[in-house]
């Protein structure tokens, strides 16, 4: 049986968080939760240290003199900056490195490109596509070779693949299905089993490129705004509320997957995977 401690006064904490904190000895939270939890409660510590010192300055200017007055607006002061300062930091971690919020704080794997017309003066970050380790191509090689069996498997159950798959493990403009586990391949098959209205489309596998796929690893993006996925992210809407990732929307779980509606600087899209892997 799993023990699990909710706080008996998690109104104020819940609240501010935006959804019920607890805690299970059965669980191993990841890194990205770690950092996720992290977030949440030094902006919670801020804002209650905020709402003190705003309580202590009304207390001191209750003394009526000069220099009561002065001191009151003199911690006022400082709690106003205090709050900007933390809310600053934020921002600017979101802007420029959202991967800073969750956890992953390699700067190596980004860099500036200009954006085209209608978004003037606008320099976005973009994540550079990482080398293709050595060790790893034999296994993006037995992925391609994979690739038509499993292609052929999510054809006959009405699930479509974007592009065609990657010539060689270095490509990056193509998709490649083969290389998933078993578990993946299952999870995908029994999505359109439960979701049989609409459009499932595969727009990345196991090819070069994404941080987190690969040959041998769990993740899936699957189309979110294709012509005819509504009935589909209806569907998968319907999922039990997952856990919180500083690169998601939101998320649902099922299958004993985690379903991301991933939020940019990637194109809108559902990142598919297991907590692990």
């Amino acid at each position: 049986m799993t023990d699990s401690y909710l706080p008996l006064e998690g109104n104020l904490v819940n609240s501010i968080v935006g959804e019920n904190l607890s805690f299970s000895t059965k669980e191993v939270a990841s890194l990205f939760d770690s950092f996720n939890t992290i977030w949440k409660l030094e902006y919670t510590a801020l804002l209650g240290a905020v709402i003190i010192m705003i309580i202590i300055g009304g207390v001191v200017r209750q003394g009526g003199g000069v220099s009561s007055i002065r001191k009151s607006n003199e911690i006022w002061r400082h709690a106003v900056l205090g709050l900007l300062a933390g809310i600053g930091i934020y921002l600017i971690a979101a802007t420029f490195n959202p991967n800073l919020l969750r956890g992953d704080v390699d700067l190596s794997a980004f860099e500036s490109k200009g954006v085209g017309s209608g978004t003037k003066g606008v320099v976005p970050f973009v994540l550079k596509t990482p080398p293709l380790e050595q060790k790893d191509v034999p296994l993006a090689s037995e992925a391609i070779r994979e690739d038509p069996i499993i292609r052929a498997k999510l054809k006959a159950v009405n699930i479509t693949v974007n592009k065609p798959v990657c010539s060689s493990p270095d490509k990056t403009s193509c998709t490649t299905v083969g290389g998933w586990p078993p578990s993946t391949v299952a999870m995908l098959l029994q999505l359109r089993s439960i979701c049989d209205q609409g459009t499932i489309e595969v727009t990345g596998g196991t090819e070069a490129g994404h941080f987190t796929h690969g040959p041998g690893k769990t993740p899936v993006d699957i189309s979110i705004n294709k012509a005819g996925t509504d009935l589909v992210n209806k569907c998968i809407r319907t999922f039990p509320k997952g856990p919180s990732y500083g690169f998601c929307y939101k998320t649902y779980t099922g299958l004993g997957y985690i379903f991301c509606d991933e939020a940019p600087p990637n194109p809108p899209h559902w990142h598919i995977f297991q907590p692990s892997n």
